[in-house]
């Protein structure tokens, strides 16, 4: 079913690593009566390697090929809810390709809850050569909100919380 308000039948929600879309995209999905995709998982399922394990043997530049190509296959999915990598839309002209190909989502956390969720998980590449403390994380995290919000920037809505994107969705019904 299409929704009103809606250009297609896909939302895409983009945001910072640790920003809660994966969680936000599986309560979207199930309002909805959609499916769900996590750009993460899928690469890991079709590649049988983790993300950390990519990077390490592949590399980041082919981690990203695989989120391009990704993200050109899901431009048809209909009736789908899909979670991005937080550096997906950077790369590759993928931020254009989905807002030519659905409703974007950009999940505006703030970067004091962000750096506190990546001490938590110690297995994301991105973080390994970060000190291990709030205020470093902060600092990191902040910089690179600084050098992807240009990207995040434009999508066709932004949301501070989880909360208030799943009442916007409500509206969708």
């Amino acid at each position: 079913m299409k929704l009103p308000g809606l250009e297609s039948e896909r939302i895409w929600i983009t945001g910072m690593p640790f920003s809660g879309k994966s969680s936000a995209a599986r309560k979207l999905a199930s309002l909805l009566h959609w499916q769900r995709t996590d750009t993460d998982a899928q690469i890991e399922k079709d590649s049988g390697m983790s993300i950390p394990e990519i990077f390490a043997s592949l590399g980041e530049l082919e981690f990203r090929r695989k989120e391009k190509e990704l993200t050109d296959l899901l431009c048809s999915a209909q009736h789908r809810v899909i979670s991005t990598g937080g550096g997906l839309p950077v790369f590759y002209g993928n931020m254009d390709t989905m807002l030519q190909n659905g409703t974007v989502v950009f999940l505006n956390t703030s970067v004091e809850i962000i750096a506190q969720r990546s001490l938590e998980h110690k297995d994301r590449p991105l973080v390994h050569a970060v000190e291990e403390t709030q205020e470093a994380r902060v600092d990191f995290f902040r910089k690179m909100l600084f050098e992807r919000l240009p990207y995040y920037g434009k999508a066709h809505h932004t949301f501070g919380s989880e909360k208030a994107l799943l009442e916007w969705a409500q509206t969708l019904l």
